[in-house]
């Protein structure tokens, strides 16, 4: 009898051994499994496409989900800029290095942590007339829209904001030198020569 209770103890033991065995086993093979890569949730930029001529260009960066943006224009040199939400720009190699119509060339990249933007260099003066975002539609994904056409250099500079404007930059600038030192910093505003140095050179690719 005693022996018989030995040998049923002894298997147990041994049942309990070879379980233990495959859970650890099963454990490593888990472990061992690759944990999916993290998912970025910012909108990708995929393609562009321009068209057009030197009087009427248009310019067209297609995405996979919609955007905020806003563009404006500077000057000396004469671009345009286009700020919108952060974007992963998934473009083909090269890309912007050449360009058509009144758009020389344009280079994008991220400038902030939530923002992107594009740079468009002009062949000379031109005005926004519209930029727009498509929703989805007849098989063609969402895509931003910027469509420009040339004007004459005052017109151009009529275009632009105060700050920007060549003829009155000597005229703000008196006017912050001769604002109270001990004015508040945040109503102080830098210089554009200045911003446009961070964040326009600094920060792109292409």
């Amino acid at each position: 009898m005693a022996s018989r209770a030995n040998h049923h103890v002894l298997l147990g033991a041994a049942l309990l051994c070879a379980a233990a065995l495959v859970c650890a086993r099963l454990g490593v093979v888990a472990a061992a499994e690759p944990t999916p890569a993290a998912v970025s949730n910012f909108p990708i930029a995929s393609d562009v496409r321009m068209a057009g001529d030197a009087k009427q260009t248009r310019f067209v960066l297609d995405l996979d989900k919609p955007i905020t943006h806003r563009a404006f224009v500077l000057a000396d040199p004469y671009r345009v800029v286009i700020d919108m939400s952060q974007v992963s720009f998934r473009l083909p190699a090269g890309v912007g290095t050449a360009g058509r119509g009144l758009i020389k060339a344009f280079r994008y990249g991220l400038v902030m942590p939530g923002g992107s933007r594009i740079v468009f260099d002009l062949a000379g003066p031109a005005k926004i007339t519209s930029s727009y975002v498509l929703e989805a539609a007849n098989g063609q994904p969402p895509r931003l829209v910027l469509e420009l056409v040339e004007v004459d250099r005052a017109s151009f500079v009529q275009s632009l904001a105060p700050e920007a404007r060549p003829e009155l930059r000597p005229a703000i600038a008196d006017a912050h030198a001769a604002a109270p030192a001990s004015a508040p910093a945040k109503n102080r505003v830098a210089p554009l020569s200045t911003l446009n140095s961070v964040t326009v050179t600094c920060s792109f690719t292409g």
